[in-house]
């Protein structure tokens, strides 16, 4: 299989990875959320069980017992003092039978667990016989038989009052088990909750190892294709590079036969003929300069020479003569040059090079449409570097290139399809500096034109010798 199909295959396989683990933590996020929300439920509802019902309901049922008992001993103390002759104060019989009817109706207005409906029946009914006792033993003591009240409430009072106590009690012990069984649940539900909560954590961690892994593998992936592209392109520019030389070196030869062979021809040739081969001339020139363009782009990332210096002002005198003889009509060529005392680390020959690369193309594309071109160079000390600058007053780079203008056989669109060319003018310039350990770049110049730059590094200063001659 091909290395793209295993790529891409290798690719859809970690992707997949990476959609069904994060589907995972997804899920297991909600179901966590609503295991837990169910838990929260279950547990209000337990606890508002044990707060709002069993509660209530025994306190109730325990302060319905004592008023049954106060009751008891009220309801005795008045029959015992009316049989003694003495007046006894009725209405608190009255208060505490309303006391109990009170405690009554409030243990009766909470909820009712399992079994409870037929013991509060229980208790209505035994509260209905309490007060039917009650009635009667107060009648009796009202017609003057005390001491038949008396004997009634041994008789008939304790026990239905015993009765209504055990009927209370049973209620008391039905709310007990359902708090109980409250209890429980909500040790279950925590318990539950705990487990499944771990289970989802779990699946989580492992869905996040698993996104970690394959993000792991993307990662190592993209760097084994940058390697391989790394070094598809270092292989490209090295067989550009021997294309190149190849060319030169082949094409130059016939060339100078040709060239020599025209010159003499043109010599001994009549006037028409001579146009004709002056017209042959121009076009071996431009081929001459393909040839010497692309000569200067293979022979560009050669190694720099150990210890060279160069002087700044003399090779830059010498380069702007050369570029202003060859410009065209109006060309206005400005120097700027405090650093020309400088010294950079290069043999004479690539500061030419450099130079000649970035006054040629401010020439060629660094004038407005019919202008003559405007070039200012600069030369500039930067610290250990010395900067180089040729500002033209062309159209600019386009937004975007600015980078890829340097790119071997890159040009702008514009420049394309009205200069000729081969687009190594820049590139060579780029491998030129970077070999000998600066850098190239391009800026806009104001609203108009460019401003193309390189940096060299400073050469190192030889201190004089004490036994020089003076």
């Amino acid at each position: 299989m091909a290395p793209g199909g295993r790529s891409r295959r290798a690719t859809n396989s970690t992707a997949l990875v990476v959609i069904i683990s994060f589907v995972a933590v997804v899920a297991s996020f909600l179901a966590g959320t609503w295991v837990t929300e169910r838990a929260i439920t279950a547990l209000d509802e337990a606890a508002l069980s044990v707060a709002e019902n069993a509660v209530p309901s025994i306190r109730s049922l325990l302060a319905m017992r004592q008023a049954l008992r106060r009751l008891e001993w009220a309801v005795e103390d008045y029959v015992e003092d009316r049989a003694a002759g003495l007046e006894a104060p009725r209405p608190r019989v009255a208060a505490l039978r309303a006391d109990v009817q009170r405690w009554l109706d409030a243990a009766f207005a909470t909820g009712v667990y399992a079994g409870e409906p037929e013991v509060r029946e229980a208790i209505r009914a035994a509260v209905a016989k309490v007060d039917a006792v009650d009635d009667r033993l107060l009648a009796l003591v009202d017609q003057g038989h005390a001491d038949r009240a008396a004997a009634a409430i041994r008789t008939s009072l304790r026990p239905a009052i015993d009765e209504l106590g055990a009927a209370v009690l049973r209620d008391i012990d039905v709310n007990n088990r359902g708090a109980e069984q409250m209890t429980h649940r909500i040790q279950s539900a925590r318990l539950r909750a705990r487990r499944i909560s771990l289970v989802l954590d779990g699946a989580s961690v492992l869905a996040a190892m698993a996104i970690a892994a394959a993000c792991l593998h993307v990662i190592r992936a993209h760097e084994r294709l940058a390697r391989e592209h790394t070094a598809l392109v270092e292989r490209r520019a090295d067989e550009l590079e021997g294309f190149a030389g190849r060319i030169a070196h082949d094409v130059l030869s016939p060339l100078a036969n040709v060239a020599m062979s025209l010159e003499l021809a043109q010599r001994s040739a009549d006037p028409a003929s001579r146009a004709t081969l002056e017209r042959a001339r121009s076009s071996l020139f431009r081929v001459r300069e393909i040839v010497d363009a692309l000569y200067a782009f293979a022979g560009a990332g050669a190694a720099p020479e150990a210890g060279a210096s160069t002087r700044v002002g003399g090779v830059l005198d010498g380069v702007v003569d050369e570029v202003a003889a060859t410009a065209p009509t109006g060309t206005e060529l400005r120097v700027e040059a405090p650093a020309r005392e400088a010294e950079v680390a290069c043999r004479p020959g690539i500061l030419v090079t450099l130079l000649s690369n970035l006054l040629r193309n401010a020439l060629k594309y660094g004038a407005a449409d019919g202008a003559s071109p405007r070039i200012a160079v600069r030369a500039l000390a930067d610290g250990p570097r010395v900067r180089f600058e040729v500002e033209d007053a062309g159209p600019g780079v386009p937004p975007g290139m600015e980078a890829r203008i340097f790119e071997p056989h890159v040009r702008a669109p514009s420049a394309a399809r009205t200069r000729p060319g081969l687009g190594l003018g820049l590139a060579t310039a780029k491998r030129l500096a970077e070999a000998h350990g600066g850098a190239v770049g391009v800026r806009p110049a104001g609203d108009r034109g460019s401003v193309f730059w390189f940096e060299l590094p400073a050469a190192a200063r030889t201190p004089p010798s004490e036994t020089s001659t003076k």
